[in-house]
């Protein structure tokens, strides 16, 4: 999977430093509102900024140096070391931020995010696609043991199609998918969700970070688990799934 592009955005550091002109840095600001993971980059990066200067910068206040024979201030450091130094804090910082994003990596990668990124970058498309309530009832009865339904007669919502949870790898100990889950792609309001549904005795939990931008919701319908992932700040098409067995 590719990295985020907010992580190694040229103008973050540009931001930073005041070397955006004006409708640079309001469009990049506004760019900021829509897009979390941007506005986390931001935030790293400038928590880096400060470290540095709280570190080699010399602070208001601080005892004077005195001055010995030789004309360099007592415990003075060497240029030649000063840079050392400086080249060694920036590399701990690096190998920290690399250590943070890789991690944040992999969380989004095999993780909700992950499984909701993959779907749209394919299109969006689904493997089949249920043409009646009974052939949609039955999909989820035939390979859970329950029938489920999702009242897609309300306005905005939209069901697109099935996917397989093999479509996302290989079901390890690592991914949140197991063999049997079902995957749901659907419209609301124009929004791309997917839905994740699964037997309860087998649901895995799942989180999505705050820097993926999305929201992600659980709920128990019957024997069935199922969560919905969204770039919306409320569940909508979750909320509309009911056991038609009862």
């Amino acid at each position: 999977m590719t990295r985020d592009p907010a992580h190694s955005d040229p103008r973050v550091e540009a931001y930073l430093d005041g070397l955006l002109g004006d409708a640079e840095r309001a469009a990049f600001e506004q760019h900021m509102q829509s897009d979390a993971a941007l506005r986390a980059a931001v935030d790293l990066q400038r928590s880096i900024n400060d470290s540095l200067r709280r570190r080699f910068v010399p602070q208001a206040g601080t005892m004077p140096i005195p001055i010995l024979d030789s004309g360099r201030p007592a415990g003075a450091i060497r240029p030649a070391r000063y840079h050392r130094l400086l080249a060694l804090a920036a590399a701990v910082l690096v190998l920290a931020v690399s250590g943070y994003w890789a991690v944040m990596w992999f969380a989004n990668s095999r993780g909700a995010a992950g499984i909701y990124r993959t779907t749209v970058s394919d299109g969006f498309k689904p493997r089949w696609v249920c043409t009646t309530d009974d052939e949609f009832a039955a999909t989820v009865r035939d390979r859970l043991g329950q029938g489920l339904l999702v009242a897609s007669s309300t306005p905005g919502v939209e069901l697109v199609g099935w996917r397989y949870a093999t479509d996302y790898g290989d079901g390890d100990s690592a991914s949140p998918l197991t063999s049997g889950m079902l995957v749901l792609l659907a419209r609301e309001q124009g929004a791309q969700v997917v839905l994740l549904i699964d037997k309860a005795a087998a649901d895995k939990p799942l989180s999505v970070s705050r820097s993926s931008g999305l929201h992600l919701f659980r709920r128990v319908v019957g024997d069935l688990v199922v969560y919905e992932i969204t770039p919306r700040d409320a569940a909508a098409v979750l909320e509309l799934a009911y056991n038609p067995d009862k």
